[in-house]
């Protein structure tokens, strides 16, 4: 065990001095050739990426590897800028930026939550603000040491703070994102995604041709051809979020600093930097918007998934409460039927025959309201089979009678139609119940509650519930069918907006009519008309 951990120690040690050397060499090579229109021999310069790669470095391997990011510094000052390493400029110079850089990469870890993923509003704000204030620090002491030791000027001191803030501020926007991106392993699944489809290398195509026309141009027009870039960045920035937009304005960067060359002048570089910083932002926050939209959406799914299971549960509760009590009834009664003193009885023999076969028969419902409802919350599934009218309304009124009964309700049911409908019998059984129910709950005792049922036109049948309770208000009216609305001290304000589902999901649609006579009315597809 204690050998396997050495190689593993081992093993991650070499890893991170493989990762240093890569960095120093990308590192002198990109140096070398963004080394243009620099202010005096130093490292002052309309873009720097080296600052963006010290970063990332110290950022991923920790602060630890200062040394070898400041060692790493000072070799780009002899190969790139022919500077004598041990001159108090590059000594202090390089020192200074490896602190500040280090700080930058230390204070980035600290203030963004997500493994700079940027993938939030919130992220992205404290990116740019750090990557902002970072540059602005760095270039006032890194200048200010060379102006102080005699390598530059005093009357450059201003001019170029301005450049090596310029080149800092660019190079930690455009390169920084796409490297700490990279880091994230969600973030290279997506990135590994957006490779493999052709619209990404699409619009990347059409992206390189506007940049090499750009390039072809004369330099005086350039500033005024960037600005197309604008709307393409932003179709990838959209279509593949902050990853796209990551690799697109790196891909447009880089051909833009390296082919305007030495000719070109340092204002003009200056400007094209500055409507690159734009267009880069611009598609950063782009990009963020549309991860975080991903998020939310993702997140939406699974909350509809919770209340889809919680409408689910409510409603099992709801029309499980029924069957459930009955269960109990009849049990209560088998149980004392049961008792040896009542052997022998024929009459209650027989009674106990039918009530074990009541909950039977209750226990088959419960069972099909189970797999009814769990259907359709999960599928919006019906099983939609031809049903005799006065049959079906006779068995669902029958399951009311014993609450109808404890209320001093009386049920009435009206057939004026011989037609046959096609529904999940199940599904609407258990609306038009949940109907009735409301309609006795509703009921004064002594009152009526009618069942109707009629032709309405030639290929519908309409089914309305009437009570004698009072008539809803009209703010009410609008209420009943939403969820968990209720008026009753112990309800679950489940009942209606159920059943309105279930109706709905079997081609009718749930009203609530108050004139000329208070009801709840809705109209089911007939199959055809049978003259008797």
């Amino acid at each position: 065990m204690k050998l396997d951990v050495n190689a593993a120690e081992s093993w991650l040690i070499g890893r991170k001095v493989l990762i240093a050397l890569l960095f120093t060499a990308v590192l002198l090579v990109a140096d070398r050739l963004t080394f243009l229109h620099p202010i005096g021999p130093f490292n002052i310069t309309p873009w720097n990426p080296p600052a963006a790669m010290l970063v990332a470095l110290l950022w991923t391997l920790g602060l630890g590897w200062s040394v070898w990011a400041y060692i790493s510094l000072l070799i780009a000052d002899t190969w790139v800028r022919d500077l004598v390493w041990w001159s108090w400029g590059s000594v202090v110079g390089n020192a200074l930026l490896v602190v500040c850089y280090a700080a930058i990469a230390w204070v980035l870890k600290q203030r963004i939550k997500v493994n700079l993923a940027l993938s939030s509003r919130s992220d992205l704000a404290w990116f740019i603000v750090i990557c902002t204030a970072g540059p602005i620090l760095t270039a006032t002491l890194y200048v200010g040491a060379q102006v102080l030791f005699g390598g530059l000027s005093p009357a450059l001191f201003l001019t170029g703070v301005f450049q090596f803030f310029v080149g800092d501020l660019l190079g930690l926007m455009v390169i920084l994102p796409l490297v700490l991106l990279w880091r994230d392993p969600g973030r290279r699944r997506e990135f590994v995604v957006m490779a493999r489809q052709w619209a990404f290398w699409t619009r990347m195509g059409v992206l390189a041709l506007s940049v090499l026309v750009l390039l072809s141009a004369p330099v005086s027009l350039r500033t005024v051809l960037f600005f197309p870039l604008f709307f393409i960045l932003g179709l990838i920035s959209v279509a593949h979020g902050t990853m796209g937009a990551a690799v697109a304005s790196v891909a447009v960067q880089f051909p833009l600093v390296l082919g305007s060359g030495p000719e070109t002048e340092t204002a003009v570089l200056l400007e094209l930097q500055f409507a690159m910083l734009f267009l880069h932002i611009t598609s950063l926050v782009i990009g963020s918007m549309v991860d975080e939209r991903g998020r939310i959406q993702a997140a939406l799914r699974e909350n509809l998934q919770l209340a889809a299971a919680g409408s689910l549960a409510g409603s099992l509760a709801h029309e499980l409460h029924q069957p459930l009590s009955a269960l109990s009834a009849y049990a209560e009664s088998a149980l004392m039927l049961a008792d040896p003193k009542n052997q022998g009885n024929e009459a209650n023999q027989a009674l106990l025959n039918k009530v074990l076969r009541q909950i039977v028969d209750e226990t088959l419902r419960a069972s099909q309201i189970v797999r009814g409802l769990r259907s359709y919350f999960i599928a919006g599934a019906a099983n939609l089979q031809t049903v005799q009218v006065a049959e079906w309304a006779d068995d669902c009124l029958s399951r009311c009678q014993s609450l109808a009964i404890q209320q001093l309700v009386t049920l009435k049911l009206e057939v004026h139609t011989q037609r046959q409908v096609v529904i999940d019998p199940i599904q609407v059984g258990t609306a038009l119940a949940n109907l009735v129910k409301n309609a006795i709950e509703a009921s004064p005792p002594h009152a009526q509650v009618t069942i109707a049922c009629e032709d309405d036109g030639i290929d519908e049948v309409r089914i309305s519930v009437y009570d004698e309770g009072p008539v809803l208000d009209p703010q009410a009216m609008d209420d009943i069918f939403r969820p968990l609305y209720t008026s009753k001290r112990y309800g679950l304000g489940l009942g209606l907006s159920i059943s309105k589902s279930l109706i709905e999901n079997n081609g009718g649609e749930l009203k609530y009519v108050h004139t000329p006579k208070k009801c709840l009315t809705f109209n089911l597809p007939a199959l055809e008309k049978i003259y008797e």
